[in-house]
């Protein structure tokens, strides 16, 4: 009986040794993707107000939102770059403000209103090549609307590197001088971005 069963095990052994293998198998899948470009945006502040004053002899100073000053900085303006670009051609958001105006036509010179703007938030993207504009005066040419200024700008980053896309945003601060003896009334004008 022992022999008998070396004898089976021997034989399935050799059976099992002698089967062919198995070959293996492969496959492979492609994978595509497409990834469309975007576009240059800028958004901001729906409405800024600036601090009320009463009627003086004297000049005075006002400012957006909460009259801090120079740093006050209250309208926030965010620029996205969603191009895809290889080689990151830069962008500029610039603005102009208008003259300030009320109901009886009264005007406070747009030449009153000096621009000063807080650092630069990543809030995604590379901001290595991206700057904020300069504080300033407004200046004009003219016709009651302030000559361009930039607010936020990219200069062309390096191929494959992403510089100055992204997401980016700054406060912009509108400090105005209210000329003495100002005429009293509410008063209303605008503030223009773009981005190229």
């Amino acid at each position: 009986m022992k022999t008998l069963k070396k004898i089976i095990a021997a034989a399935t052994m050799l059976a099992l040794t002698a089967m062919p293998a198995l070959a293996a198998d492969t496959d492979q899948t492609s994978l595509s993707l497409t990834v469309s470009a975007g576009a240059l945006s800028v958004v901001s502040d729906v409405s800024a107000a600036l601090a009320g004053v009463t009627v003086d002899v004297n000049d005075q100073d006002t400012y957006t939102g909460s009259g801090l000053g120079n740093d006050s900085g209250d309208i926030a303006v965010n620029c996205s770059d969603t191009r895809g670009e290889n080689l990151p051609s830069g962008w500029s958001a610039t603005a102009t403000v208008t003259d300030l105006t009320n109901a009886s036509s009264d005007v406070i010179a747009v030449t009153n209103f000096s621009k000063n703007f807080s650092a630069i938030t990543v809030v995604s993207g590379d901001g290595s090549v991206v700057s904020a504009g300069s504080d300033a005066v407004l200046t004009t040419s003219g016709g009651g609307v302030s000559d361009s200024f930039t607010v936020m700008s990219a200069g062309a980053g390096t191929a494959g590197q992403g510089e100055g896309q992204g997401e980016f945003s700054l406060d912009m601060g509108l400090d105005l001088v209210v000329p003495a003896n100002q005429q009293a009334g509410a008063y209303s004008g605008t503030v223009d971005l773009s981005i190229i």
